[in-house]
C-alpha cells in the first residue's frame, strides 16, 4: 500500500489501548500519545475518508477510516472526542432509516453494511467515558507486571428538561447545561418527540409538521449533533430510532433516549 494508511494505522493504535488495560508500559503508552496526535494533525484527511486496501485478495476491500480513526484518536488521548464534531455529524448523517441499518457513507446510494454498523457503533463507543462493549468489566490481569485496569468514572444520567421556552439535560443531582440553541424547525421535532412520551414514527412526524420525511431526518440530525455538543460526546444520540410494531407490522419510528421531565422547568 503506497503511504501511510490512516485505517491501519488507528486499528494498531486501538489494538495498544486494548493492550494498555493487560500491561502499562510506559513506551508503548507514549506511542499511542504520539500516534493519536499523528491521527488529529491529519484530520482534515481522514474525516470522511474511505480507504481501499490493494492488498487483500480477491476482494474489493474498504477501509472506514471515517470511523475506525476516531477510536485511535482517543485510545490515545484523555478527551471524550469533543475536538471531532465534524465527524460526529458525519456518522449521524451515515444512518439509513429505510434499512435500519448504518451505511458505508461512500457517497449517494451508500450501501448499508454490517461493516458500517460495527466500526461506526464502535466509533460512538469509544466517546462514552466507561463502555462495557469496548472494555468488559472482567478484562484485567493482576498477575503480568506492571498491570494496573483502569478505572473510568461512570457517566452520568441525564434528563431532557424545559429551559428558557427551549430545551437543555440535566444531571441526576441537578446539574444542568446551558439552553441548547437550534433552528426552531429542529426544536419543534423535539418538542413533538418529548410531548408524545411514546415512538413515532417518520410518517406521523411528517404529518405533523408537513416536512418531507427527509426533511424530518436532517431536523433530527440537528438535534443529535447540538446535544452531543454540548455534552462532549456523553449524549449520543438524543433523538434515537427505534422499532414500532403495530397491528402486526413493524417499521421504525423515533423517540428520545434519555427521559423527558417537563415539569422541571425554568
Amino acid at each position: 500500500m503506497s503511504g501511510p494508511s490512516f485505517s491501519i494505522t488507528a486499528l494498531a493504535n486501538t489494538a495498544l489501548g486494548y493492550f494498555a488495560h493487560l500491561n502499562n508500559l510506559s513506551i508503548q503508552n507514549n506511542l499511542r500519545g504520539e500516534t493519536s496526535k499523528w491521527l488529529v494533525a491529519n484530520y482534515g484527511t481522514w474525516k470522511t475518508l474511505v480507504e481501499h486496501d490493494p492488498q487483500v485478495g480477491g476482494t474489493t476491500w474498504l477501509h472506514l477510516a471515517y470511523a475506525e480513526c476516531i477510536r485511535g484518536v482517543l485510545t490515545g488521548s484523555d478527551g471524550n472526542g469533543a475536538g471531532l464534531s465534524a465527524s460526529w455529524r458525519f456518522l449521524n448523517k451515515a444512518w439509513s432509516i429505510d434499512k435500519g441499518l448504518w451505511t458505508e457513507a461512500t457517497g449517494h446510494g451508500s450501501p448499508a453494511t454490517i461493516r458500517a454498523a460495527y466500526h461506526t457503533v464502535m466509533a460512538f463507543e469509544s466517546a462514552k467515558p466507561r463502555s462495557n462493549l469496548l472494555l468488559p468489566r472482567n478484562l484485567s490481569s493482576p498477575g503480568l507486571p506492571d498491570s494496573q485496569p483502569e478505572l473510568r468514572p461512570t457517566p452520568p444520567e441525564f434528563r431532557l428538561v424545559n429551559v428558557n421556552g427551549g430545551y437543555t439535560v440535566a444531571g441526576t443531582h441537578g446539574e444542568r447545561l446551558p439552553r441548547v440553541v437550534m433552528p426552531p424547525e429542529a426544536q419543534n421535532i423535539l418538542r413533538i418527540i418529548a410531548s408524545a412520551g411514546r415512538p413515532m414514527s417518520a410518517a406521523e412526524l411528517a404529518q405533523l409538521t408537513r416536512k418531507k420525511p427527509n426533511s424530518i431526518t436532517k431536523n433530527i440530525l440537528e438535534v443529535n449533533s447540538r446535544f452531543l455538543q454540548i455534552t462532549n460526546g456523553a449524549v449520543e444520540k438524543l433523538i434515537q430510532a427505534t422499532r414500532i410494531t403495530d397491528g402486526g407490522r413493524t417499521y421504525y419510528g423515533y423517540c428520545l433516549s434519555v427521559l423527558f421531565d417537563p415539569d422541571n422547568d425554568e
